[in-house]
């Protein structure tokens, strides 16, 4: 609405700051509820709608920065970093399943639901420097 605004940085009348804040608490914390109560002890008193809202905000802003930087590194327009020259580097990969159940269909009557178990795989990459030997 505001340029004057935009180019402080406030997107949707809220503060990268508070945008930050919101949206590390929605990502640590197992709900909303859990997330309202600890940014109001912070002093940050927001209704769980907002705290929806900022969320989501700053979570498809989070996927779009890093599908921006995948796009950059497929072009090659990354520059080659130096933090890790020299340096003994471990990789590793850990997966992990998880089942997700879905009914199906339901059965009038005394039948029992009818279930399907979706397998999802879920892996983390990390890296870390290793002492050498």
């Amino acid at each position: 609405m505001y340029p004057e605004l935009g180019v402080l940085g406030i997107q949707e009348g809220h503060s990268p700051a508070l945008v930050r804040e919101v949206g590390r608490q929605v990502a640590l914390l197992p709900s909303y509820a859990l997330s309202r109560e600890e940014l109001a002890r912070r002093g940050v008193d927001l209704d769980i709608k907002e705290i929806y809202g900022i969320g989501t905000y700053a979570g498809a802003a989070g996927l779009t920065y890093r599908r921006r930087l995948l796009e950059q590194y497929r072009a090659g327009l990354l520059p080659v970093g130096r933090e890790w020259a020299g340096k003994c580097l471990g990789v590793f990969v850990d997966g992990g399943r998880t089942k997700i159940r879905s009914v199906l269909r339901r059965q009038k009557g005394r039948g029992k639901h009818k279930k399907t178990a979706a397998t999802l795989s879920d892996r983390m990459a990390g890296a870390e420097t290793v002492d050498r030997l």
